[in-house]
């Protein structure tokens, strides 16, 4: 699981954060914005990793 937290971090330093930076200044929560703007490019890869590693724990 922990090599996954990185891919993870590394998806979110990697993503576009202009547009979330644009609906902080417009007063919109800080969460709200997340998930609507970087939550919503990363939401496929972050189910594909924990996939790959249930199916990798299911081996061992």
């Amino acid at each position: 699981m922990l090599w996954n937290a990185k891919y993870i971090a590394d998806y979110i330093e990697n993503s576009k954060v202009e547009q979330f930076k644009k609906f902080v200044n417009r007063s919109q929560n800080h969460l709200s914005s997340f998930i609507n703007n970087i939550f919503i490019d990363i939401k496929s890869k972050i189910l594909v990793l924990f996939a790959y590693s249930l199916e990798s724990n299911f081996r061992w």
